[in-house]
């Protein structure tokens, strides 16, 4: 089964956007949250979870030449794409594949392809 979606706008990191309360829950904060639901709202998946083995490609054109933290880039889009019901946890990601495009700064976009390898 392949999974196949473009997100819109800038990419955030999921390094460095984690809050932890005096009791140890974790929770993101507010400018990561806002991103995450944004995101979401893009994905809309409705299918199952992905099931055993997945491999990821993904095409990041920025909006900037800000210099990028790819893997904090998929450490999000790993979160992200737990929360939207695509995986059941981020440990299926066996295989990546990052390309990193030109600067788009009308619109910048991820676009990305979650492929069962257990098929």
């Amino acid at each position: 089964m392949t999974v196949t979606f473009t997100l819109h706008g800038k990419m955030k990191s999921g390094k460095n956007h984690v809050q932890i309360t005096r009791t140890g829950r974790r929770y993101p904060n507010k400018s990561f949250a806002i991103w995450r639901d944004k995101m979401l709202r893009q994905i809309n998946y409705k299918g199952k979870p992905l099931q055993g083995r997945v491999g990821l490609s993904a095409w990041y054109t920025p909006g900037d030449r800000l210099r990028r933290d790819a893997p904090g880039i998929q450490d999000a889009l790993l979160h992200l794409f737990e929360k939207a019901g695509i995986l059941t946890d981020d440990a299926q990601i066996k295989q990546v594949t990052w390309w990193e495009g030109p600067v788009r700064k009308e619109d910048p976009f991820c676009s990305i392809e979650l492929q069962s390898l257990d098929e």
